[in-house]
Protein backbone atom coordinates (compact mmCIF):
# COMPACT_ATOMS: atom_id res chain seq x y z
CA UNK A 1 0.00 0.00 0.00
CA UNK A 2 1.27 3.47 -0.88
CA UNK A 3 2.14 5.97 1.83
CA UNK A 4 -0.46 8.65 2.52
CA UNK A 5 0.38 12.20 1.46
CA UNK A 6 -2.09 13.65 3.97
CA UNK A 7 -1.15 14.92 7.41
CA UNK A 8 -3.25 15.27 10.55
CA UNK A 9 -2.57 19.02 10.55
CA UNK A 10 -3.91 19.38 7.00
CA UNK A 11 -7.02 17.36 7.78
CA UNK A 12 -7.86 19.31 10.94
CA UNK A 13 -7.62 22.54 8.95
CA UNK A 14 -9.87 21.24 6.17
CA UNK A 15 -13.48 22.40 6.64
CA UNK A 16 -14.97 19.67 4.41
CA UNK A 17 -13.17 16.96 6.41
CA UNK A 18 -14.40 18.52 9.66
CA UNK A 19 -17.99 18.52 8.38
CA UNK A 20 -17.53 14.92 7.21
CA UNK A 21 -16.45 13.82 10.69
CA UNK A 22 -19.03 15.79 12.67
CA UNK A 23 -22.12 15.30 10.51
CA UNK A 24 -23.97 12.16 11.53
CA UNK A 25 -26.37 11.85 8.57
CA UNK A 26 -24.08 11.93 5.57
CA UNK A 27 -25.13 11.44 1.97
CA UNK A 28 -23.89 8.23 0.35
CA UNK A 29 -21.94 10.23 -2.22
CA UNK A 30 -19.94 12.26 0.28
CA UNK A 31 -16.66 13.34 -1.37
CA UNK A 32 -14.57 11.95 1.50
CA UNK A 33 -16.14 8.50 1.17
CA UNK A 34 -15.27 8.55 -2.52
CA UNK A 35 -11.76 9.78 -1.73
CA UNK A 36 -11.13 6.96 0.74
CA UNK A 37 -12.39 4.41 -1.76
CA UNK A 38 -9.89 5.65 -4.34
CA UNK A 39 -7.08 6.18 -1.81
CA UNK A 40 -7.22 3.44 0.85
CA UNK A 41 -3.75 4.49 2.00
CA UNK A 42 -5.38 7.57 3.57
CA UNK A 43 -7.75 5.63 5.83
CA UNK A 44 -5.42 5.31 8.81
CA UNK A 45 -4.38 8.97 8.90
CA UNK A 46 -8.03 10.03 8.47
CA UNK A 47 -9.11 7.85 11.39
CA UNK A 48 -6.39 9.32 13.59
CA UNK A 49 -7.39 12.86 12.63
CA UNK A 50 -11.05 12.05 13.30
CA UNK A 51 -10.22 10.77 16.80
CA UNK A 52 -8.41 13.99 17.63
CA UNK A 53 -11.24 16.09 16.19
CA UNK A 54 -13.87 14.24 18.21
CA UNK A 55 -11.87 14.74 21.37
CA UNK A 56 -11.57 18.46 20.63
CA UNK A 57 -15.33 18.70 20.13
CA UNK A 58 -16.29 16.71 23.24
CA UNK A 59 -17.24 13.46 21.50
CA UNK A 60 -15.73 10.28 22.97
CA UNK A 61 -14.91 7.83 20.16
CA UNK A 62 -16.11 4.35 21.10
CA UNK A 63 -12.97 2.69 19.78
CA UNK A 64 -10.84 4.80 22.14
CA UNK A 65 -12.90 3.60 25.11
CA UNK A 66 -12.67 0.01 23.89
CA UNK A 67 -8.90 0.29 23.38
CA UNK A 68 -8.47 1.53 26.94
CA UNK A 69 -10.57 -1.28 28.37
CA UNK A 70 -8.68 -3.89 26.36
CA UNK A 71 -5.37 -2.45 27.56
CA UNK A 72 -6.45 -2.74 31.17
CA UNK A 73 -7.73 -6.29 30.63
CA UNK A 74 -4.40 -7.25 29.11
CA UNK A 75 -2.55 -5.63 32.00
CA UNK A 76 -4.73 -7.48 34.51
CA UNK A 77 -4.28 -10.95 33.03
CA UNK A 78 -0.58 -10.44 32.37
CA UNK A 79 -0.04 -9.42 35.98
CA UNK A 80 -2.21 -12.25 37.21
CA UNK A 81 -0.41 -15.06 35.41
CA UNK A 82 3.16 -13.74 35.02
CA UNK A 83 3.99 -12.85 38.62
CA UNK A 84 6.81 -14.60 40.39
CA UNK A 85 5.69 -18.04 41.55
CA UNK A 86 7.38 -17.69 44.92
CA UNK A 87 5.57 -14.48 45.66
CA UNK A 88 2.31 -16.15 44.68
CA UNK A 89 2.93 -18.89 47.23
CA UNK A 90 3.76 -16.42 49.98
CA UNK A 91 0.69 -14.26 49.73
CA UNK A 92 -1.56 -15.04 46.74
CA UNK A 93 -4.63 -13.28 48.13
CA UNK A 94 -2.71 -10.17 49.09
CA UNK A 95 -0.96 -10.00 45.71
CA UNK A 96 -4.21 -10.43 43.82
CA UNK A 97 -5.80 -7.72 45.94
CA UNK A 98 -2.92 -5.34 45.25
CA UNK A 99 -3.11 -6.10 41.53
CA UNK A 100 -6.84 -5.44 41.35
CA UNK A 101 -6.47 -2.32 43.50
CA UNK A 102 -3.73 -0.97 41.23
CA UNK A 103 -5.76 -1.54 38.09
CA UNK A 104 -8.85 -0.04 39.68
CA UNK A 105 -6.85 3.02 40.72
CA UNK A 106 -5.55 3.37 37.16
CA UNK A 107 -9.07 3.12 35.79
CA UNK A 108 -10.30 5.76 38.21
CA UNK A 109 -7.39 8.03 37.29
CA UNK A 110 -8.02 7.71 33.55
CA UNK A 111 -11.79 8.03 33.95
CA UNK A 112 -11.40 11.12 36.12
CA UNK A 113 -9.12 12.71 33.53
CA UNK A 114 -11.52 11.96 30.70
CA UNK A 115 -14.52 13.22 32.63
CA UNK A 116 -12.65 16.38 33.61
CA UNK A 117 -11.65 17.00 29.99
CA UNK A 118 -15.17 16.62 28.65
CA UNK A 119 -16.77 18.48 31.51
CA UNK A 120 -14.44 21.39 30.85
CA UNK A 121 -15.32 21.43 27.15
CA UNK A 122 -19.06 21.04 27.59
CA UNK A 123 -19.75 23.42 30.43
CA UNK A 124 -17.75 26.17 28.73
CA UNK A 125 -20.48 26.68 26.13
CA UNK A 126 -23.18 27.46 28.69
CA UNK A 127 -21.58 30.12 30.87
CA UNK A 128 -23.08 33.26 29.32
CA UNK A 129 -24.90 34.10 32.56
CA UNK A 130 -21.89 33.19 34.69
CA UNK A 131 -19.57 35.86 33.32
CA UNK A 132 -19.34 38.68 35.83
CA UNK A 133 -17.40 41.87 35.39
CA UNK A 134 -17.42 45.34 33.88
CA UNK A 135 -20.22 45.93 31.37
CA UNK A 136 -20.18 48.48 28.56
CA UNK A 137 -23.55 49.41 27.05
CA UNK A 138 -24.36 51.46 23.96
CA UNK A 139 -27.55 53.44 23.45
CA UNK A 140 -29.95 52.60 20.58
CA UNK A 141 -28.33 55.31 18.43
CA UNK A 142 -24.61 55.07 19.25
CA UNK A 143 -21.59 52.94 18.42
CA UNK A 144 -18.65 52.54 20.76
CA UNK A 145 -15.09 51.41 20.03
CA UNK A 146 -12.95 50.19 22.92
CA UNK A 147 -9.59 48.47 23.35
CA UNK A 148 -9.38 45.72 25.98
CA UNK A 149 -6.41 45.23 28.30
CA UNK A 150 -4.78 42.66 26.00
CA UNK A 151 -5.03 44.84 22.89
CA UNK A 152 -8.22 43.27 21.50
CA UNK A 153 -10.46 45.83 19.76
CA UNK A 154 -14.24 45.69 20.23
CA UNK A 155 -16.82 47.77 18.37
CA UNK A 156 -20.24 47.80 20.01
CA UNK A 157 -23.16 48.56 17.71
CA UNK A 158 -26.32 50.41 18.84
CA UNK A 159 -28.25 48.74 21.67
CA UNK A 160 -25.44 46.31 22.51
CA UNK A 161 -23.72 45.20 25.70
CA UNK A 162 -20.25 43.77 26.31
CA UNK A 163 -19.37 42.23 29.69
CA UNK A 164 -15.67 41.67 30.36
CA UNK A 165 -14.90 38.97 32.94
CA UNK A 166 -13.22 40.11 36.15
CA UNK A 167 -10.27 37.77 35.55
CA UNK A 168 -9.89 38.73 31.89
CA UNK A 169 -6.39 38.14 30.49
CA UNK A 170 -5.16 36.23 33.55
CA UNK A 171 -5.52 32.58 32.50
CA UNK A 172 -7.96 33.15 29.64
CA UNK A 173 -10.04 35.86 27.98
CA UNK A 174 -13.82 35.70 28.24
CA UNK A 175 -16.53 38.19 27.36
CA UNK A 176 -20.33 38.05 27.15
CA UNK A 177 -22.22 39.74 24.33
CA UNK A 178 -25.77 40.94 23.84
CA UNK A 179 -26.57 42.71 20.58
CA UNK A 180 -23.89 43.03 17.92
CA UNK A 181 -20.16 43.38 18.54
CA UNK A 182 -17.23 43.30 16.12
CA UNK A 183 -14.06 41.83 17.63
CA UNK A 184 -10.49 42.01 16.36
CA UNK A 185 -8.64 39.62 18.65
CA UNK A 186 -5.08 40.20 19.82
CA UNK A 187 -3.24 36.94 19.15
CA UNK A 188 -2.19 35.00 22.26
CA UNK A 189 -1.99 31.21 21.88
CA UNK A 190 -1.65 30.75 25.63
CA UNK A 191 -4.93 32.53 26.33
CA UNK A 192 -7.72 31.62 23.90
CA UNK A 193 -10.44 34.24 23.50
CA UNK A 194 -14.05 33.12 24.03
CA UNK A 195 -17.03 35.34 23.19
CA UNK A 196 -20.26 34.08 24.77
CA UNK A 197 -23.76 35.00 23.74
CA UNK A 198 -27.04 33.41 24.76
CA UNK A 199 -26.92 30.97 21.87
CA UNK A 200 -23.25 30.45 21.04
CA UNK A 201 -19.68 30.46 22.31
CA UNK A 202 -17.02 31.47 19.80
CA UNK A 203 -13.40 30.50 20.48
CA UNK A 204 -10.54 32.27 18.71
CA UNK A 205 -6.83 32.98 19.12
CA UNK A 206 -6.07 35.80 16.70
CA UNK A 207 -8.81 36.70 14.26
CA UNK A 208 -11.65 39.13 13.48
CA UNK A 209 -15.35 38.31 13.61
CA UNK A 210 -18.84 39.59 14.39
CA UNK A 211 -21.12 38.16 17.07
CA UNK A 212 -24.79 39.05 16.72
CA UNK A 213 -27.34 37.94 19.32
CA UNK A 214 -30.00 40.45 20.36
CA UNK A 215 -32.23 39.66 23.30
CA UNK A 216 -35.56 38.31 22.07
CA UNK A 217 -34.39 37.95 18.45
CA UNK A 218 -35.38 34.97 16.33
CA UNK A 219 -31.89 34.30 15.00
CA UNK A 220 -28.30 34.91 16.05
CA UNK A 221 -25.10 34.64 14.05
CA UNK A 222 -21.31 34.61 13.96
CA UNK A 223 -19.54 36.01 10.89
CA UNK A 224 -15.82 35.35 10.44
CA UNK A 225 -13.84 38.06 8.67
CA UNK A 226 -10.38 36.46 8.84
CA UNK A 227 -8.58 33.70 10.71
CA UNK A 228 -10.49 30.71 12.04
CA UNK A 229 -12.96 30.17 14.87
CA UNK A 230 -14.84 27.35 16.55
CA UNK A 231 -18.49 27.98 17.44
CA UNK A 232 -20.23 25.89 20.12
CA UNK A 233 -23.95 25.93 20.83
CA UNK A 234 -25.58 25.22 24.22
CA UNK A 235 -27.23 21.78 24.42
CA UNK A 236 -25.28 20.71 21.31
CA UNK A 237 -21.94 18.96 21.67
CA UNK A 238 -20.87 19.40 18.05
CA UNK A 239 -18.77 22.42 17.18
CA UNK A 240 -18.86 24.34 13.91
CA UNK A 241 -15.61 25.55 12.36
CA UNK A 242 -15.83 28.67 10.20
CA UNK A 243 -13.68 29.82 7.32
CA UNK A 244 -13.23 33.53 6.43
CA UNK A 245 -16.33 34.94 4.79
CA UNK A 246 -18.60 32.34 6.38
CA UNK A 247 -21.50 33.18 8.66
CA UNK A 248 -23.14 30.66 10.99
CA UNK A 249 -26.81 31.55 11.40
CA UNK A 250 -28.58 29.98 14.39
CA UNK A 251 -32.33 29.63 14.90
CA UNK A 252 -32.66 30.74 18.53
CA UNK A 253 -35.73 28.56 19.10
CA UNK A 254 -34.60 25.24 17.62
CA UNK A 255 -30.83 25.89 17.78
CA UNK A 256 -30.57 24.53 14.26
CA UNK A 257 -27.94 26.31 12.22
CA UNK A 258 -26.87 26.87 8.66
CA UNK A 259 -23.80 28.37 7.04
CA UNK A 260 -23.90 31.27 4.63
CA UNK A 261 -20.96 32.37 2.51
CA UNK A 262 -20.24 36.01 1.71
CA UNK A 263 -18.16 36.69 -1.39
CA UNK A 264 -14.83 38.49 -1.13
CA UNK A 265 -16.12 41.75 -2.60
CA UNK A 266 -18.92 42.03 -0.03
CA UNK A 267 -16.48 41.13 2.74
CA UNK A 268 -14.07 43.86 1.65
CA UNK A 269 -16.92 46.36 1.41
CA UNK A 270 -18.04 45.50 4.93
CA UNK A 271 -14.49 45.92 6.25
CA UNK A 272 -14.22 49.30 4.50
CA UNK A 273 -17.68 50.47 5.64
CA UNK A 274 -19.12 50.33 2.13
CA UNK A 275 -22.82 49.59 1.63
CA UNK A 276 -23.55 48.67 -1.98
CA UNK A 277 -26.64 46.93 -3.39
CA UNK A 278 -26.35 45.14 -6.73
CA UNK A 279 -29.86 44.29 -7.85
CA UNK A 280 -30.36 42.93 -4.33
CA UNK A 281 -33.49 41.13 -3.17
CA UNK A 282 -35.03 42.37 0.08
CA UNK A 283 -33.71 39.48 2.18
CA UNK A 284 -30.16 40.32 1.11
CA UNK A 285 -30.74 44.03 1.73
CA UNK A 286 -31.99 43.30 5.25
CA UNK A 287 -28.97 41.10 5.99
CA UNK A 288 -26.55 43.83 4.90
CA UNK A 289 -28.39 46.59 6.76
CA UNK A 290 -28.54 44.56 9.96
CA UNK A 291 -24.83 43.83 9.84
CA UNK A 292 -23.80 47.31 8.67
CA UNK A 293 -25.83 49.25 11.25
CA UNK A 294 -26.21 46.60 13.97
CA UNK A 295 -30.01 46.74 13.93
CA UNK A 296 -32.86 44.22 13.68
CA UNK A 297 -35.33 44.38 10.81
CA UNK A 298 -38.63 42.48 10.82
CA UNK A 299 -40.51 41.77 7.58
CA UNK A 300 -42.91 39.19 9.03
CA UNK A 301 -45.95 41.49 9.13
CA UNK A 302 -45.40 42.96 5.66
CA UNK A 303 -47.32 41.17 2.92
CA UNK A 304 -45.49 42.77 0.04
CA UNK A 305 -43.51 41.72 -3.02
CA UNK A 306 -40.39 43.83 -2.52
CA UNK A 307 -38.52 45.17 -5.52
CA UNK A 308 -34.81 44.68 -6.05
CA UNK A 309 -32.54 47.65 -5.35
CA UNK A 310 -29.25 48.80 -6.88
CA UNK A 311 -27.03 51.61 -5.64
CA UNK A 312 -24.22 52.78 -3.36
CA UNK A 313 -25.69 53.82 -0.01
CA UNK A 314 -22.42 54.06 1.92
CA UNK A 315 -22.88 57.76 2.70
CA UNK A 316 -26.60 57.54 3.42
CA UNK A 317 -28.13 57.39 6.88
CA UNK A 318 -30.19 54.38 7.92
CA UNK A 319 -33.30 56.56 8.02
CA UNK A 320 -32.74 57.67 4.42
CA UNK A 321 -32.30 54.08 3.25
CA UNK A 322 -35.43 52.91 5.08
CA UNK A 323 -37.43 55.78 3.60
CA UNK A 324 -36.15 54.86 0.13
CA UNK A 325 -37.23 51.24 0.57
CA UNK A 326 -40.58 52.43 1.90
CA UNK A 327 -41.16 54.75 -1.08
CA UNK A 328 -40.13 52.22 -3.75
CA UNK A 329 -42.32 49.46 -2.34
CA UNK A 330 -45.18 51.59 -0.95
CA UNK A 331 -44.78 50.21 2.56
CA UNK A 332 -44.36 51.72 6.01
CA UNK A 333 -41.73 51.23 8.66
CA UNK A 334 -41.61 52.01 12.36
CA UNK A 335 -39.62 51.07 15.45
CA UNK A 336 -41.18 48.59 17.85
CA UNK A 337 -39.31 47.28 20.87
CA UNK A 338 -35.90 48.18 19.39
CA UNK A 339 -36.77 46.53 16.06
CA UNK A 340 -37.41 48.13 12.69
CA UNK A 341 -40.70 46.70 11.47
CA UNK A 342 -42.00 46.98 7.91
CA UNK A 343 -45.73 46.70 7.27
CA UNK A 344 -48.03 47.05 4.29
CA UNK A 345 -49.19 50.62 3.70
CA UNK A 346 -52.85 49.77 4.26
CA UNK A 347 -52.13 48.51 7.77
CA UNK A 348 -52.22 50.97 10.69
CA UNK A 349 -48.81 51.87 12.09
CA UNK A 350 -48.19 52.18 15.82
CA UNK A 351 -45.80 54.98 16.58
Amino acid sequence: MNKSNLTIEDLLANSSFIDYCLTKDLAETNPWDLHLQKHPEDRIICLEAKKILLLLTAEIPEDIIEDKLNSFKKLYYQTKFDVNANEQKKSPKKLRLLTITGIAASLIFIATGVLFFFKTNRTSVSTFNEIKGQSIVTSPTDRNRITLSDGTVAILYPGSKLTISDDYNEDDRKVAITGQVYLKIFKDKQKPFVAYSRHSATTAIGTAFYVRDFEGSKVSSVLLINGKVKVDKPAHHIAEFLEPGTSLIIDNNTLKSEKRTIDKIELEELANRKLVFRNEVMESIVYKLELFYGVEIDLSTCKCQFKNITGDYSEQSLTTILNTISFINQVNWTIREHRIVFSSSQLPITK
